[in-house]
């Protein structure tokens, strides 16, 4: 899967996540549309665009699930989802913190 519309690209091939000229803003877009399906809504102020690809960690689909496979990847690269109550039910990424050496 490829989100497309913006300068980066977010890739999802073979359980394994990768990020080329994605934003935080962009992440959570393609969160919100393709993956959550509600608002997620970037609270880091992190700014710039970002890569990541790590070959050496295989994302278990636990079965076929997506969802647990992206919140699996989020925490992986060092950012954090929180449910959080409103209008409109929303994830928001609200912290972001660098990831482990593993």
């Amino acid at each position: 899967m490829g989100a497309h519309g913006f300068s980066g690209e977010i890739e999802h091939v073979g359980g394994h996540w990768f990020l080329f000229n994605a934003s935080v803003p962009q992440l959570a877009k393609l969160a919100s549309d393709y993956v959550l399906h509600k608002p997620v809504i970037d609270q880091t102020g992190l700014e710039g665009s970002f890569d990541y690809r790590n070959l050496d960690v295989k994302i278990d689909q636990n079965n076929g699930d997506f969802e647990g496979s992206f919140t699996v990847f989020i925490r992986e690269i060092g950012l954090k989802l929180t449910s959080s109550k409103g209008p409109v039910g929303t994830f928001v990424i609200q912290h972001a913190e660098k990831p482990s050496a593993n």
